[in-house]
C-alpha cells in the first residue's frame, strides 16, 4: 500500500532526528583551534628603508596584519601576504631573504619580517598541534592544515620521498665502492658530511634499512 506524505513526512522528521542527534554525539568531543597570540612580537621595530636598501611593499601596518591572519585563519604566510596585496612568491621571496640575514648576523629590514613571520608561523603550527592532541574525533581538520600548509615537516608523503631518495644515495656509494674492489680502481672519493647526512636520514627510526649484501 503506497505511503501517503503525512507517513513520508513523519519518516523524514524522523530520520532527520535521527542523524542530528547521530552528529551532536560525534561532535561533543571536539575542541575548536583557538586562534594564538600575537604578544611579544613588535611589528613597530621594523627597521627604516636606507638609501641602499631595494624597495619592498612592507610598512609596520602591513607585516601586522599578515601575522594577524596567520593566527586568525590559521594558514601560512603566502595567503595572509596576498590578502595585504603581496604576490605569494614575493612573499617566500621576503621571507628566504629574512632568514638569510637572521643567519648571517645582520638586522635588516627583511630580517624583522622574518622573524615577526616566524614567530606567527610557530603559534599557527603549535595551536594545530594541540588541536591534534587535545581532540579525540576531529583531529584530522588540524592535521590535515598542518600537513597541506608544511608539507616539509608533516606530510608522511614527503618524509616517504626523502628516506627513498636517501637510500638510493647509499646503494650508489656501496655499488660504487664494491665495483673498485673488484676491478682494482682507485676508490672514489666523497664528502663524508654527505654520507653522515645519508646516513642519518637512512637510519632514522622509521626509515627502511638497506640490505647491502644485494649491491
Amino acid at each position: 500500500m503506497p505511503r501517503g506524505n503525512a507517513k513520508t513526512g513523519a519518516l523524514n522528521a524522523w530520520e532527520a532526528d535521527k542523524i542530528r542527534k547521530g552528529v551532536d554525539a560525534k561532535m561533543k568531543g571536539y575542541i575548536a583551534v583557538k586562534p594564538p597570540s600575537l604578544d611579544g612580537l613588535r611589528f613597530d621595530l621594523l627597521p627604516e628603508r636606507g638609501p641602499d636598501d631595494d624597495y619592498d611593499m612592507l610598512t609596520p601596518l602591513i607585516l601586522q596584519s599578515i601575522c594577524e591572519t596567520m593566527v586568525k585563519h590559521v594558514c601560512a604566510v603566502e595567503a595572509a601576504a596576498q590578502t595585504c596585496g603581496i604576490p605569494p612568491e614575493l612573499a617566500r621571496e621576503y621571507h628566504k631573504k629574512g632568514c638569510d640575514d637572521l643567519r648571517s648576523g645582520r638586522w635588516t629590514r627583511m630580517a624583522h619580517y622574518a622573524m615577526m613571520v616566524n614567530g606567527a608561523e610557530g603559534r599557527v603550527k603549535l595551536a594545530l598541534l594541540a588541536g591534534v592532541r587535545e581532540n579525540p574525533l576531529g583531529w584530522l581538520n588540524s592535521a590535515w592544515l598542518l600537513e597541506r600548509q608544511w608539507p616539509q615537516g608533516y606530510s608522511t608523503q614527503n618524509r616517504g620521498e626523502a628516506k627513498d631518495d636517501a637510500n638510493a644515495a647509499l646503494a650508489a656509494l656501496m655499488k660504487s665502492l664494491s665495483a673498485g674492489r673488484e676491478e682494482g680502481a682507485p676508490l672514489p672519493t666523497f664528502n663524508p658530511e654527505e654520507i653522515i647526512d645519508v646516513k642519518k636520514s637512512v637510519y632514522d627510526e622509521d626509515a627502511d634499512v638497506i640490505d647491502v649484501s644485494e649491491v
